[in-house]
């Protein structure tokens, strides 16, 4: 009786005990893994510390900080530029490498002199995981023109794949966008721009090392999204363990994939409706094209068959009509851009019949907006189809006449000189080129001229020298001649200038009304305006940081230098991008003219 007294109390509190163990261990392991989210979130909102490296000495500087991160955190985020020249591509010029702590290194192999050891130990360690986009091609270039192997590369697109992240292309932008929610400058001119020139502009530098810092920074949101931690460590331990766990079976793999834009379900749709199985724009003269509809009935857009369907497939939106394929949408979609996506939409679907005179021959598209002033515009103004219209080539003829005409008066508008240079300096500039190319002709290429030739050259010589004989020494003289700088601006610049002051829209409002007054179009299409939209420059403009320079450009597109403007950071949110073959339900996003590609 002693024996069960004693045992009996303990039966029953030996499942309690289980019970609160195990509760314990879940309840710290979610506390471990959100420790381990938040320290993740606040390594990537760190400030980043730029070096510019073009010497082995400050090389040799930097490489105790970066031996101390990847100690900690065996990763690197990995990027190389370079330049084309006459369509071939130049050794690799710049190699930028970041660690988790924010550092990031812009090496400039080209002035070197040479790859110091210590980076290609660094570069060919596999026990270093170097990430980014497209980084094994990068490696291939480094091993052609360095002799550099690099090491254990992992594309972040085959994660981005393990993440289930299908409607959007696979590029650093895109993912930047939806897993840090950051807009990158992806000015081609800065992609473009001469990467071994002597003196890099800071811009260039910011642009090379944020590259290959928000490759790690992503990194690092994937890993958060697909790995959760265990036990309780350091959060560079349970990094480490992460980045071994999850990268392992994508080292040194090649990345190839082609996105296909649908599903299956879309698919299905598309065979019991017997629609056209494709996904183009350009229908036959039987088939309509697609429409999307307001929730009142209203035309909204044009767009593919697979968009259309995937609306009714998400319930998104309800199928109108088969022929044409109309589908009314069951949400009010967002104000930004309507009238310009619908403009832009049209384009591509109206006859091709001029907007002046309606004449079906040899359509030609031309820009409202001369090109010599918007060479100088930003490039988010560069894209906007709104100034694009479509003329015969008479009419053509016609309105580039009239852009003449624009010219001069936007000249005394502006207070910009009309014509060329004329004055003293321009005078003497001109003739000093003419003697010295003359020069050099006859000095180099003498073999080549024709007696005449020859003959004219050497007047020239001698008028400008006074003298009766051309000999060796004189042209030699002729060819070291230096001429002078002259301060001329050009009319076109002084234009741009002086509507950079008081808001870009506000030249091209002014060519779109030239347009109207000047040839008088009698076919425009709908939704055509000539005031400019500016919703959808402001909403482009919330999306970057108030630090971010590219903040200017929108300022000087909308107000100018001179006007003032007040638009918050609205970052960009993941969750207003519909994503395909989800199981999300229709109320975890919002969409936002998912059909729309500026």
């Amino acid at each position: 009786m002693l024996l069960k007294y004693i045992l009996v109390p303990n039966l029953v509190k030996f499942p309690q005990t289980i019970g609160t163990l195990g509760f314990n261990c879940f309840f710290k392991r979610r506390i471990t893994q959100q420790i381990w989210k938040d320290e993740t979130n606040g390594i990537i909102r760190k400030e980043k510390k730029v070096f510019l490296i073009d010497n082995k000495m400050k090389w040799d500087e930097i490489l105790p900080l970066i031996s101390r991160d990847v100690s900690a955190v065996n990763a690197l985020g990995f990027d190389t530029e370079w330049v084309f020249k006459g369509g071939k591509r130049n050794p690799v010029a710049l190699l930028q490498l970041a660690t988790y702590s924010g550092i990031c290194v812009v090496l400039r192999l080209n002035y070197l002199q040479g790859v110091p050891h210590s980076l290609k130990d660094l570069l060919e360690d596999k026990e270093i995981v170097k990430v980014g986009v497209s980084c094994e091609t990068d490696n291939r270039h480094l091993t052609l023109d360095y002799n550099i192997n690099v090491r254990s590369c992992m594309d972040l697109r085959h994660l981005a794949l393990e993440d289930n992240l299908k409607n959007i292309k696979f590029s650093l932008e895109n993912l930047a966008r939806h897993y840090l929610g950051k807009n990158l400058n992806k000015n081609w001119k800065l992609q473009a721009s001469n990467w071994e020139s002597r003196t890099l502009a800071q811009r260039q530098v910011t642009y090379a090392a944020e590259d290959s810092l928000i490759g790690l920074h992503i990194l690092l949101a994937q890993l958060n999204r697909l790995w959760k931690p265990v036990l309780q460590e350091k959060w560079e331990k349970l990094t480490c363990m992460a980045i071994k766990e999850i990268c392992q079976p994508f080292l040194d793999v090649d990345f190839q994939y082609r996105h296909q834009f649908g599903n299956s379900s879309n698919s299905e749709i598309q065979e019991k409706l017997k629609l056209p199985n494709n996904n183009c724009l350009d229908y036959n003269d039987n088939f309509e094209k697609p429409q999307l509809q307001k929730p009142n009935g209203e035309l909204l857009n044009y767009c593919r068959v697979n968009r259309a369907l995937w609306y009714v497939e998400k319930g998104l939106g309800d199928l109108v009509s088969k022929y044409p394929l109309i589908v009314k949408l069951k949400f009010e979609p967002s104000e930004k851009s309507r009238s310009e996506s619908m403009y832009r939409s049209n384009l591509k679907l109206i006859p091709k019949n001029c907007f002046v005179c309606g004449s079906e021959n040899s359509h030609i598209f031309k820009n409202i907006v001369p090109y010599e002033y918007r060479k100088y515009f930003p490039d988010f103004l560069l894209s906007r189809t709104y100034n694009i219209v479509i003329l015969c080539n008479q009419c053509l003829r016609i309105s580039s006449h009239k852009d003449y005409e624009l010219s001069k008066k936007l000249a005394e508008e502006c207070d910009a000189s009309f014509g060329t240079v004329t004055n003293e300096e321009g005078a003497k500039h001109d003739r000093l080129n003419i003697v010295r190319k003359a020069g050099e002709a006859l000095k180099n290429n003498r073999n080549q001229l024709t007696l005449e030739e020859i003959q004219n050259l050497e007047k020239i010589l001698m008028d400008y020298f006074d003298t009766d004989a051309v000999t060796e020494d004189l042209l030699t003289q002729a060819v070291v001649l230096q001429a002078p700088e002259v301060d001329h601006v050009p009319r076109n610049y002084k234009i741009y200038k002086y509507y950079e002051r008081v808001g870009l829209i506000q030249l091209e409002k002014r060519c779109r009304q030239w347009f109207l007054d000047s040839m008088k179009p009698k076919f425009m299409p709908e939704n055509w305006s000539v005031l400019p939209n500016m919703n959808w420059l402001k909403t482009d403009m919330a999306r970057y940081p108030l630090e971010d320079e590219i903040r200017k450009d929108y300022k000087i597109a909308l107000v100018g230098t001179e006007g003032e403007i007040d638009v918050p950071y609205q970052p960009y949110k993941r969750t207003s991008m519909p994503i395909l073959n989800s199981g999300n339900s229709n109320e975890d996003y919002k969409i936002s003219q998912p059909y729309v590609k500026r």
